[in-house]
C-alpha cells in the first residue's frame, strides 16, 4: 500500500518534471514588421529556419506585417525576399528561351493566399538564410520581431 501511495505522489512531479524538459520543441507564435529603408515592404515572404531542422514561411501583408504560429522555440535564421511579386521575373524556359514567371510564391511558403502588394527590389542576399544575417531568438508564447533592411 505504501508503494502505491509513494507512486501516487510522484506522478504529478514527474509530470511537471517532463512538461519542463520540451521547452526547445514548446509551439510559439512570432508576428512583428518587415521594412526596407524605413518603409513597409507590402510584399514578399520571410521564412524562419530553426537551427534543428525545417522552416516557417509567412507572407508579407500590405502593412509589412507577418505572422506564424506553432512555430518551435529557439535560435532561427531569416530570409525575406521580395521576387516572388517581381512582376517582370522570368525563368529559363524549357529549350532555352525565357518566359513571364507566375506570381506564386517560392516553394515553402503558404499558399493559402499569394502574396500582394507593392513589389520593391531589395538586395539578394536577404533572400537566403546563409547570406542575410538575420536572426530571431523564438522563446515560447508570443514573440514579436520586426525587421528593417538597409541597402
Amino acid at each position: 500500500m505504501t508503494t502505491q501511495r509513494q507512486l501516487f505522489l510522484l506522478l504529478p512531479l514527474s509530470l511537471i518534471l517532463l512538461a519542463g524538459c520540451g521547452k526547445g520543441n514548446s509551439p510559439a507564435r512570432l508576428s512583428g514588421t518587415v521594412k526596407y529603408n524605413g518603409q513597409p515592404l507590402t510584399a514578399g515572404t520571410i521564412t524562419f529556419y530553426p537551427k534543428d531542422g525545417g522552416s516557417y514561411g509567412a507572407n508579407l501583408d500590405s502593412e509589412g506585417k507577418y505572422s506564424v504560429s506553432d512555430v518551435r522555440a529557439g535560435e532561427a535564421e531569416v530570409a525575406i525576399e521580395t521576387e516572388s511579386v517581381n512582376p517582370k521575373r522570368t525563368v529559363p524556359k524549357y529549350g532555352g528561351g525565357r518566359e513571364k514567371m507566375s506570381s506564386a510564391p517560392p516553394e515553402g511558403t503558404p499558399s493559402s493566399s499569394a502574396p500582394k502588394g507593392t513589389y520593391v527590389k531589395i538586395p539578394d542576399k536577404y533572400g537566403k538564410k546563409e547570406t542575410s544575417g538575420l536572426t530571431v531568438t523564438i522563446t515560447k508564447g508570443k514573440n514579436t520581431k520586426d525587421f528593417d533592411l538597409t541597402p
